[in-house]
């Protein structure tokens, strides 16, 4: 891994920002704390909620703006790369690109379609946030990339809500466990299931080697392959 700075985007939700630095620390074989890369985080949890925006077009034009300036302010500090480590966010990322062309912003949603490609999966079950569902983020970017969209039906969607809020709260139960696991194997036979929401990668962190839950299908994180893809891929 080169010398790159990299900006972190967070706070949407702050638990998820968390759980991104500490992720991205893990992947890194330090021998010393010198090896580990420089990270800048601008946790801004006073953004307006990016749902809400998409579902009833709240406060859009201030969600831009403030992400713009987070942007702007990691790009002066010196990052390298930033990312948003927040899948809905990424409704208003060709919105940021414009309002900061200078900023190199990684876009996660891509990545992880890149990752689907390599690996030949067509048919794709997307578990997201009702913004990230209702506005197709997932298949603006993978659709054309000849992959099928699966989400969640309609009624589950309460369900997804309640595992986000135990995150953004820090109140994962094993009730938050058992609902993520329903929800993974509630798709109607997909090659894959791609976590697209930060509060799902914490819960999936707790399930990795325990036997009691047990998915159907392979799982993709896409944060943890965005995390990749800003540690070893040129800038």
């Amino acid at each position: 891994m080169d010398e790159r700075i990299i900006g972190i985007l967070g706070g949407m939700g702050s638990y998820a920002t968390v759980y991104t630095f500490k992720k991205i620390l893990d992947k890194i074989d330090a021998k010393k704390e010198w090896d580990y890369p420089r990270i800048i985080i601008d946790n801004n949890p006073k953004l307006p909620s990016r749902v809400r925006a998409i579902l009833y077009n709240e406060h859009k034009d201030e969600i831009i703006a403030g992400m713009c300036d987070s942007t702007r302010k990691l790009a002066e500090y010196g990052a390298d790369i930033i990312f948003i480590p927040c899948n809905t966010a990424h409704y208003f990322i060709e919105d940021i690109i414009i309002g900061q062309p200078s900023a190199n912003i990684l876009n996660m949603i891509v990545v992880a379609g890149e990752k689907l490609r390599e690996n030949n999966y067509q048919n794709i079950g997307v578990l997201a946030s009702e913004g990230t569902i209702m506005a197709d983020i997932y298949g603006k970017y993978l659709k054309d990339s000849f992959m099928d969209i699966q989400y969640p039906a309609e009624r589950e969607l309460k369900n997804m809500r309640d595992v986000i809020e135990d995150v953004k709260r820090n109140r994962i139960s094993e009730k938050t466990k058992a609902t993520l696991v329903s929800e993974i194997n509630s798709f109607n036979n997909p090659d894959c299931v791609v976590l697209g929401c930060t509060e799902f990668s914490v819960v999936w962190e707790l399930l990795n080697n325990n036997g009691k839950y047990i998915c159907k299908y392979p799982v993709f994180d896409a944060l943890d392959i965005a995390i990749d893809k800003m540690l070893y891929f040129p800038v």
